[in-house]
């Protein structure tokens, strides 16, 4: 009794063919429904802003105001503004301190002034930092519409602030 022994070439399995077209019908499927989704959104939020006319107007305010603390300072600087650049975090006492004042005291230079607000720990901020020579925290640039800097290092007094302020703004 002789046997024949054929080697049988081994059949990958249907299963992973079908397992891989259907991971792919899927896929087109999900991309097709979240397009459809981000254009209704998008409608939605269209249709939301044109009803309300102060809505648009903060939606593009927010959209143009989108711009890291240095674009601002080289834009500012470039149109002759005085500025105020206050450099900070949010953890030491001294910057919690002095970020205080300036809530009490900036107010009252708004629209005379502009305000470039740095947090030392941003990402966007690392560049604006090492053009300033930031070396301590709290730091206050002060910058006048004729490019005149003076910088202070540390806390300072709400008096102190204000007079600086109005060094700068011209009053």
């Amino acid at each position: 009794m002789t046997r024949s022994y054929k080697k049988r070439k081994k059949q990958k399995p249907q299963f992973y063919k079908y397992l891989v077209v259907g991971g792919i019908i899927v896929g087109i499927i999900f991309l097709i429904l979240l397009k459809d989704q981000t254009a209704k959104s998008s409608t939605d939020l269209n249709s939301a802003v044109s009803e309300n006319n102060v809505a648009s107007t903060i939606v593009a305010t927010v959209v143009e105001t989108a711009e890291t603390p240095e674009e601002k300072f080289d834009r500012l600087l470039l149109e002759n503004e005085p500025i105020f650049a206050f450099f900070h975090s949010n953890s030491c006492q001294r910057c919690i301190d002095m970020i205080n004042i300036v809530e009490e005291v900036f107010p009252e230079f708004e629209g005379k002034i502009s305000l470039v607000d740095v947090n030392v720990y941003d990402e966007q901020s690392k560049n604006l930092l090492r053009r300033a020579e930031v070396q301590a925290i709290p730091t206050q640039i002060f910058i006048d519409n004729s490019g005149l800097t003076v910088q202070t290092v540390g806390l300072m007094t709400a008096d102190q602030l204000r007079s600086a302020l109005e060094n700068i703004s011209g009053d």
